[in-house]
């Protein structure tokens, strides 16, 4: 396969996928302030607890955090996680093992 054929393979299934999802996306287009309110929640709990399920220092850091009762309300009782924490704590906060500080910088110095 070329180069070109490969670009328009993956176009085609980017674009088949963005199709098959509209309807979904177009719907909440008529959702109503509830029912944006409930999502955020869903989507927010659902994050915390990846986070907690798969990330030693997210784990501890939110350890004084009732996800099955978070809200988009209690944001500002999380701490923010900065570029320092990040950079201090990588291999305890990714949630993919085989991602490491030490594979991330070698997979960096090959392209620069």
């Amino acid at each position: 396969m070329t180069s070109g054929s490969a670009y328009e393979e993956t176009r085609r299934r980017h674009l088949a996928y963005m199709h098959e999802l509209m309807p979904h996306y177009v719907a909440r287009l008529r959702w109503s302030r509830l029912e944006i309110e409930a999502e955020q929640t869903r989507a927010l709990r659902d994050l915390l607890g990846h986070a907690v399920s798969h990330s030693r220092w997210h784990r501890e850091r939110l350890r004084h955090v009732d996800i099955e009762r978070a809200s988009p309300l209690d944001l500002s009782a999380i701490p923010p996680m900065t570029k320092d924490d990040l950079m201090q704590h990588w291999d305890a906060i990714v949630t993919a093992p085989r991602c490491t500080l030490a594979s991330a910088e070698r997979h960096l110095a090959f392209f620069f």
